[in-house]
């Protein structure tokens, strides 16, 4: 395949979308990503409350919600970045015509 082809077909509106899709994904999970710090900060500071008796328990409810928030935000990161790099591969397929047959 020769540059000329190659040049064409990643410029289609069909490939740039999917360029632009693939972006959006990735830009998600990296703010997904500095979410999930926040949370897992919020949850370290729950170790700094006072220990004794109510506050025990406030503690716990915040850092028992900040993990489940967590383990939310990191699956919702890894949905992201599986499908932008499936459309990323889907791009390099097409565009460079190495084993199309599999999408």
């Amino acid at each position: 395949m020769n540059n000329v082809i190659i040049l064409k077909r990643q410029n289609e509106e069909l490939m740039l979308r999917f360029q632009f899709a693939a972006r959006k994904y990735y830009n998600t999970a990296e703010t997904l990503d500095i979410w999930i710090w926040v949370v897992c900060f919020i949850a370290w500071l729950t170790i700094l409350l006072p220990s004794s008796g109510i506050w025990d328990t406030v503690a716990l409810c915040i850092s028992t919600v900040m993990d489940i928030a967590a383990f939310i935000l990191f699956w919702q990161l890894s949905e992201n970045i599986k499908r932008a790099s499936s459309l990323r591969a889907y791009f390099d397929a097409y565009v460079l015509n190495i084993d199309l047959e599999r999408y």
